[in-house]
């Protein structure tokens, strides 16, 4: 899970006030503003950071499985050639290849927005970038994306995938879950969307998929609330259309405020990044129910900071 002070390595079955087992932080690690971040198939950990630099507008840096402390990454993407435009959300697939989620559009980074002069406006702006596995695997550097899927407008704020290779993304514009077949490129319709008055969907912020197909999404609530504190977990099954979630976790006692990160492990436990704390919540859990385990709050000793992201690495 990241925080501004990088990236923070929690034990399993993590509760309470209790201090990260490792972290990945300082000069070395290249980390300025990370944001997403993910656990590939063989530990690899991979960070969207959303800095706007001298030389681009965001980068993503990719580390060996067992990384800790002040550790360079393995393989950095950045640059004006990479359509990066401040990147919020990432994941991997089984091959490596990577998909990022950016935040703005082309013409909010660039020589009128930020330090960087070179940017190509030119570059067709997608919420999704793809990145090839053979890319990481050579260090990464300023490569083009093989692949780019929505655009302009699209408001995509979150990307998932299943064990197909099958894209799922959320959407602000209008509330949904956009679903796109495995090795989607440019701006193409979806296969499926999850969408209409049913959903219960609210400024959906982060998305992931459990062992059997099931979706579930973490609303920031900000149609009910502009403050953010009506927050909620929808869950669906694998579908189309106005459907009504099969599980809801909404309430008081359920501690959803501000979510920005959601990750589900293979047993379907579930695990949110709010701004201040990760809640856990047990499989199946539906309604305004208590998480089983709060921890990773400005208590720990560990600095003041934010969460941004969360992944649980393979068992």
């Amino acid at each position: 899970m990241t925080m501004h002070e990088g990236v923070h390595v929690y034990a399993p079955r993590s509760k309470g006030n209790v201090k990260p087992i490792t972290t990945i932080t300082s000069s070395n690690t290249g980390l300025t503003q990370p944001y997403g971040v993910a656990v590939g198939p063989d530990g690899e950990i991979y960070v969207a950071d959303k800095h706007v630099g001298p030389h681009s507008c965001g980068k993503v840096l990719v580390y060996r499985s067992g990384s800790y402390g002040d550790v360079p990454p393995i393989a950095v993407i950045e640059g004006p050639h990479t359509a990066l435009q401040q990147p919020i959300g990432i994941t991997a697939d089984l091959r490596g290849n990577v998909y990022v989620t950016n935040q703005e559009g082309i013409n909010q980074c660039g020589s009128r927005h930020s330090t960087v002069a070179d940017i190509n406006r030119a570059t067709r702006y997608a919420s999704v970038t793809v990145y090839s596995a053979a890319a990481i695997a050579s260090g990464g550097g300023d490569v083009p994306p093989v692949a780019t899927i929505g655009g302009v407008g699209s408001e995509i704020t979150s990307v998932a995938l299943d064990s197909s290779g099958k894209i799922y993304a959320t959407s602000w514009s209008p509330n949904s879950v956009r679903i796109y077949h495995a090795g989607s490129k440019s701006n193409v319709a979806p296969v499926a969307t999850i969408v209409g008055n049913q959903t219960q969907l609210d400024s959906p912020e982060a998305i992931a998929l459990d062992s059997n197909g099931k979706i579930y999404v973490a609303n920031a609530g900000y149609g009910a609330d502009l403050q953010g504190n009506s927050g909620s977990i929808t869950v669906y099954p694998a579908s189309n259309g106005n459907l009504t979630p099969i599980a809801v976790i909404r309430g008081d006692k359920a501690l959803v405020s501000r979510p920005v990160g959601l990750a589900v492990d293979k047993s379907g436990t579930i695990y949110l990044a709010n701004s201040n704390a990760i809640t856990v919540y047990a499989p199946g859990a539906n309604g305004n129910v208590a998480p089983i385990a709060t921890f990773g709050t400005s208590k720990v000793g560990i600095g003041v900071g934010q969460f941004t992201g969360v992944a649980v690495a393979p068992l």
